[in-house]
Protein backbone atom coordinates (compact mmCIF):
# COMPACT_ATOMS: atom_id res chain seq x y z
CA UNK A 1 0.00 0.00 0.00
CA UNK A 2 1.29 3.56 -0.69
CA UNK A 3 -0.02 5.04 2.81
CA UNK A 4 0.70 3.42 6.11
CA UNK A 5 -0.72 5.38 9.06
CA UNK A 6 1.08 2.49 11.55
CA UNK A 7 4.96 1.55 9.64
CA UNK A 8 4.99 -2.02 9.07
CA UNK A 9 8.48 -2.55 10.83
CA UNK A 10 6.29 -1.96 13.98
CA UNK A 11 5.67 -5.10 14.94
CA UNK A 12 1.40 -6.89 14.70
CA UNK A 13 0.38 -3.23 14.68
CA UNK A 14 1.60 -2.41 10.73
CA UNK A 15 0.05 -5.57 10.00
CA UNK A 16 -3.48 -4.60 11.56
CA UNK A 17 -3.75 -0.90 9.98
CA UNK A 18 -3.61 -2.26 6.22
CA UNK A 19 -5.61 -5.17 7.43
CA UNK A 20 -8.26 -2.53 8.21
CA UNK A 21 -7.88 -0.36 5.79
CA UNK A 22 -8.49 -3.65 3.30
CA UNK A 23 -11.31 -5.58 5.49
CA UNK A 24 -13.56 -2.45 6.09
CA UNK A 25 -14.15 -1.32 2.31
CA UNK A 26 -14.99 -5.26 1.57
CA UNK A 27 -17.05 -5.26 4.28
CA UNK A 28 -19.17 -1.88 3.51
CA UNK A 29 -19.25 -3.42 -0.11
CA UNK A 30 -20.96 -6.54 0.44
CA UNK A 31 -23.39 -4.81 2.32
CA UNK A 32 -24.12 -2.44 -0.20
CA UNK A 33 -25.26 -4.96 -2.30
CA UNK A 34 -28.79 -6.17 -2.59
CA UNK A 35 -29.31 -9.81 -1.30
CA UNK A 36 -31.15 -10.94 -4.31
CA UNK A 37 -28.19 -9.76 -6.20
CA UNK A 38 -25.87 -11.74 -4.15
CA UNK A 39 -27.98 -14.91 -4.08
CA UNK A 40 -28.58 -14.42 -8.26
CA UNK A 41 -25.10 -14.57 -8.26
CA UNK A 42 -23.93 -17.70 -5.87
CA UNK A 43 -26.87 -19.74 -7.58
CA UNK A 44 -25.06 -18.78 -11.05
CA UNK A 45 -21.03 -19.43 -9.39
CA UNK A 46 -21.93 -22.71 -6.95
CA UNK A 47 -18.91 -23.51 -5.28
CA UNK A 48 -16.39 -26.50 -6.63
CA UNK A 49 -16.98 -29.95 -4.95
CA UNK A 50 -14.79 -30.96 -2.31
CA UNK A 51 -13.44 -34.52 -4.05
CA UNK A 52 -13.15 -32.51 -7.84
CA UNK A 53 -9.99 -32.77 -9.94
CA UNK A 54 -9.52 -30.02 -12.43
Amino acid sequence: MPFDLIPDFIPLLGWLDDLVFVAVPIAIAIKLVPADIIAECRAANPPPALNSRP
